[in-house]
């Protein structure tokens, strides 16, 4: 298999991730991301054959040092993403894409180390997660239109979804600076995208822009697959046996199975069967079960009856399920957050606020007190009234009046507070 055939693999919340890379910067990262093996427990140093990623991104490659430099430039990349760990609680992390990059001079190669942080998301992934060909970006020439396909591909088999523009703009890497009107996000950033990925990848996808209130709120996708579209490009070859046709569905499956098991010829007939019986998604969720509920001595047979009986329907619906069931924690512990955030405020401005009307009532003149405090006075009501009543010095109906007092300040001069 070429370097063109390799597959990325990102966990989801990685995919979903913060982070701004130029387009060759992203494409190095996928390159290195389809080195790593589906059964890897570990990182290791990913090379990267400088004269080989030029040509395969479609850049000169006689200017080393200008590919060396992009990967120095990863070093102080940062990535920011969420996710739900197995309490349910809500983790946020920040860290760089790489921790080293080794090059030795004369060599033509590259040595890059992942940053540890990242070995949940990008080893031994066994469900949420998006893969795809690299193949499919190495062509793109848009920074946002490379994050989108990655975005759309994630829900390739549902087949549509939704963000809010804000979270939409935080995904691709656009800042606040960027395209603040939607005019001008729509035409330098969803239409160039939707040509670039309908002319060049395996998907591609329409839109309906969602208002809310005024203005344009949220942008529901429609994603469809489609065979990639053929390059406008003449090769001149000698004539040879014509070549097996490869089926990309069944490429993509293979690299989901353990290592030891992708070149050997009864797996691949097993699959291939399934495929032409089923469909890849009933394919992917079997295997994903597989490999997560077989020991390695029976794996062969544990996939042949999961992909007879479809064990991994409901497997995948628990995961699903415990997945909502995370997301609506998620979203109520953001709420409550938002809640006591919005709390604590409150109650910082009455602080501010009655600190202000003491001090202005402070100012007022011994008559202008006493003729405000009988006014309060005149207006208390129970228990308070009763406790005045019996005795003018109670503490509760002095904190009362005082209380009282501030808010007709606060009432007659509005314009003074917050």
């Amino acid at each position: 298999m070429g370097k063109k055939d390799l597959s990325v693999k990102k966990s989801n919340y990685l995919n979903q991730a913060s982070y701004k890379l130029s387009v060759v910067e992203q494409k190095l990262i996928a390159m290195l991301v389809a080195q790593i093996k589906n059964d890897a427990t570990d990182f290791k140093p990913y090379s990267l054959n400088i004269k080989d990623f030029c040509s395969l991104i479609g850049v000169e490659s006689s200017n080393y040092s200008y590919i060396v430099s992009v990967a120095k430039s990863l070093l102080d990349r940062d990535v920011h993403f969420w996710y739900v760990n197995d309490k349910g609680k809500n983790i946020e992390v920040i860290t760089k894409w790489l921790s080293s990059c080794v090059h030795t001079e004369g060599s033509g190669t590259v040595e890059m180390n992942f940053d540890n942080v990242l070995k949940p998301f990008l080893l031994q992934l066994r469900n949420r997660f998006t893969l795809y060909r690299l193949e499919n970006i190495l062509q793109l020439t848009s920074v946002f239109s490379i994050r989108i396909y990655e975005l759309l591909k994630q829900y390739e088999n549902i087949g549509s979804v939704f963000f809010t523009l804000e979270d939409l703009r935080k995904y691709i890497g656009i800042d606040d600076t960027q395209y603040k009107m939607y005019a001008d996000f729509k035409r330098r950033v969803l239409v160039i995208a939707q040509k670039e990925i309908k002319s060049k990848c395996d998907i591609y996808f329409d839109y309906d822009e969602i208002k809310v209130g005024r203005s344009i709120g949220k942008i529901l996708f429609y994603i469809k697959p489609q065979a990639i579209p053929p390059k406008n490009v003449t090769i001149t070859v000698k004539p040879s046996k014509p070549a097996k046709p490869v089926n990309p569905d069944l490429e993509e499956l293979i690299q989901l199975l353990p290592e030891k098991y992708q070149k050997l010829a009864s797996f691949r007939k097993m699959l291939s069967k399934a495929l032409e019986e089923t469909n890849k998604n009933y394919v992917v969720r079997n295997i994903i079960y597989s490999n997560d509920k077989s020991n390695d001595i029976n794996y062969r047979a544990y996939l042949g009856k999961s992909l007879k009986y479809d064990y991994g329907l409901a497997y995948q619906e628990d995961q699903e399920l415990k997945q909502e069931e995370a997301e609506r924690q998620k979203q109520t512990a953001i709420r409550e957050a938002k809640q006591k955030e919005l709390e604590y405020v409150q109650i910082q401005r009455e602080k501010e606020n009655r600190t202000k009307a003491r001090e202005i009532i402070a100012k007022l003149s011994e008559e202008e007190k006493s003729a405000m405090q009988a006014e309060v006075i005149s207006q208390l009501k129970s228990p308070f009234k009763e406790r005045y009543d019996k005795s003018h010095n109670d503490p509760i109906a002095a904190v009362q009046i005082r209380l009282n007092m501030e808010n007709i300040i606060m009432q007659r001069h509005p314009e003074d507070f917050k």
